[in-house]
């Protein structure tokens, strides 16, 4: 996840999408545990997320890692997580900050070289912006 997030934050699309299996869901809830997003698809998230930042400074770090079950092919993690949005001058959005709080709920799978993220689901608990 460390990799995810700093990826994230430099927009290293390709690279990121290496670390995401093939049938990797994503789905995104905001403080009421609304559905606010969902992704069944790595390749049509990426490209959400390349339109919605760009121009977007993102600074994205997790904290204290809750690893709730792990065998030798797959694992169940949960990070608090912490974000923040600057967003350019020239983008149509009234907000030019969003600061956000949350838990990251991953499933991970391992394929015969490394750990992939399966499903993220980011249950938010504050989101600010101005």
């Amino acid at each position: 996840m460390s990799a995810y997030c700093r990826r994230l934050d430099l927009q290293q699309w390709e690279d990121w999408r290496f670390l995401m299996s093939d049938d990797a869901t994503f789905e995104f809830e905001n403080v009421e545990g609304q559905r606010i997003a969902y992704f069944n698809d790595p390749t049509e998230f990426i490209k959400v997320c390349i339109d919605h930042l760009k121009d977007t400074v993102t600074v994205h770090h997790l904290h204290n890692s809750e690893i709730l079950s792990m065998d030798e092919g797959s694992a169940e993690v949960v990070w608090a997580m912490e974000d923040r949005l600057y967003f350019s001058k020239t983008d149509s959005r009234e907000e030019s900050y969003f600061h956000g709080y949350g838990h990251y709920h991953i499933s991970f799978v391992k394929n015969t070289e490394k750990w992939l993220i399966s499903k993220l689901k980011l249950k938010r608990v504050r989101m600010e912006q101005q």
